[in-house]
């Protein structure tokens, strides 16, 4: 019996569909899709005269240090792409952490999920893909369920944070945000690890949110700010910040421990004025919510949970319209709407890389940010009517695209549809053939991870 005003400190209950159970004799080959061909031909067709058998390959491909060269290896023959992508599991479990790509990996960035939590009736989250005509596999939520089969997120649900293909959403949020009931899901793989609730005293109300994957926590125990290794290459750590009468609180979840920390810590340095869900970014150890004004400089660890150094961004974010994002090779890079049709782009310097000096005003900017481009969307935009107003949206960070809405005027009809802005080439698409969207949506992007995007390479879709 959970006692009032405590946390349900039990180890977060992991769900995982029928296909996945089934499959988990043998964890390190991924299911081969149905028609494959039959072994005798198979091997007829790969022979490439490679002495090398299976084994031996697939324990040299799981050292390649990038995932773009694991891409053009499965690019060389037809086996090599039978065994990154059948033995996905297994090439990204290798013995040592793979480094984050310095490449943009354009298919990791899927889709979106669009909500409007101002719709009545409430709308459960919808997935939209960036292309129409795409066959890859949809993360759809109606596929996450429990072991008696039920749906585990509805109408009344929302996700609050993606990242490296995880998703955070809230279950069953109530008005009265007495319990507060998070989950971590992989809506590709259909696992699902529900929270511990916290409810009383332990609620925090309204909170933002930012979720670090095992990549992130290697660079933390790395550069020394934490002492504990991830476990496995599943790990994350998910980190709330939320307002108490007179500070901001942090409390951290480990997979690793699947408990919360005992007690919240409370923020030195900085506050947070109106607290609401927004994209975070981790950088170099810090985690700071660009639309909030606020960044952590160090996280809640065993050696130091009494207080936490918090940093205001209030002279740095001068324009409302912006966007800031990581590229893959871990440089920030920040996106400013300027005159409402305009996109400006600029990357910080490598050497500047400990630098937050994130001001820039009407073409005169501090510190070492580089400027890249000004994109006049008139001129790029696949459509001649013109420009009224852009929304930046989301900045999908392994893939280097940036997804934003503009605003149009056709015959005195105002209407707003969605566009992807490629970093690399500095190319405007439309999303999802350009599908109108309503103004009060919120849409958070979504990347596939490292894992669902190499057992895609064996499809004809890729």
């Amino acid at each position: 019996m959970v006692q009032p005003y405590e946390i349900q400190t039990m180890v977060p209950v992991r769900r995982r569909p029928a296909a996945a159970a089934a499959a988990a004799v043998h964890p390190k080959r991924l299911k081969r899709p149905a028609g494959a061909e039959p072994a005798g031909l198979r091997a007829l067709d790969e022979d490439d005269g490679l002495p090398l058998c299976d084994e031996i390959l697939l324990l040299i491909m799981s050292l390649v240090p990038d995932t773009a060269d694991l891409v053009r290896c499965a690019a060389t023959c037809r086996r090599c792409r039978r065994l990154v992508s059948s033995d996905a599991a297994f090439v990204c479990q290798g013995s040592t952490p793979r480094p984050r790509s310095d490449r943009f990996i354009r298919p990791l960035a899927i889709g979106y999920y669009k909500m409007n939590i101002t719709a009545a009736p409430l709308e459960e989250p919808r997935f939209v893909p960036l292309r129409s005509n795409s066959r890859r596999r949809q993360p759809l939520l109606v596929d996450l369920v429990d072991d008696d089969g039920r749906q585990i997120l509805d109408a009344s649900s929302r996700v609050v944070a993606s990242r490296n293909g995880l998703l955070v959403a809230e279950i069953g949020r109530t008005k009265s945000g007495c319990v507060l009931k998070l989950c971590v899901c992989n809506p590709m793989s259909g696992e699902v690890d529900i929270l511990p609730h916290l409810r009383g005293r332990d609620s925090p109300g309204s909170y933002a949110c930012a979720l670090l994957t095992v990549d992130d926590l290697h660079d933390l125990y790395n550069c020394g700010e934490d002492t504990t290794p991830p476990s496995s290459p599943s790990s994350y750590r998910l980190v709330l910040i939320y307002n108490r009468r007179s500070f901001t609180a942090v409390r951290c979840f480990s997979s690793d421990t699947g408990l919360w920390e005992p007690a919240e810590a409370p923020v030195v340095g900085a506050k947070v004025g109106r607290m609401r869900p927004h994209a975070a970014i981790i950088h170099r150890g810090v985690v700071f919510w660009p639309r909030l004004k606020f960044a952590l400089w160090w996280l809640p660890t065993a050696t130091n949970a009494d207080v936490v150094k918090g940093i205001s961004m209030h002279a740095s974010f001068a324009r409302e319209q912006s966007l800031l994002g990581l590229l893959p090779d871990g440089r920030l890079c920040w996106v400013q709407v300027v005159n409402g049709d305009k996109i400006r782009v600029f990357f910080l310097e490598q050497a500047a890389a400990d630098n937050l000096s994130l001001r820039v005003d009407d073409g005169i900017f501090e510190g070492c940010w580089a400027w890249q481009r000004t994109i006049r969307l008139s001129e790029v935009m696949p459509e001649s009517s013109p420009v009224m107003a852009v929304k930046l949206r989301w900045f999908y960070e392994r893939s280097g695209v940036v997804l934003f809405t503009a605003e149009r005027s056709r015959r005195f009809v105002y209407e707003e549809r969605c566009y992807t802005l490629n970093l690399d080439t500095m190319e405007v698409e439309k999303a999802n053939g350009g599908e109108p969207v309503d103004g009060d949506t919120d849409m958070l992007g979504y990347e596939i991870d490292q894992l669902a995007f190499l057992a895609s390479l064996g499809t004809s879709a890729s």
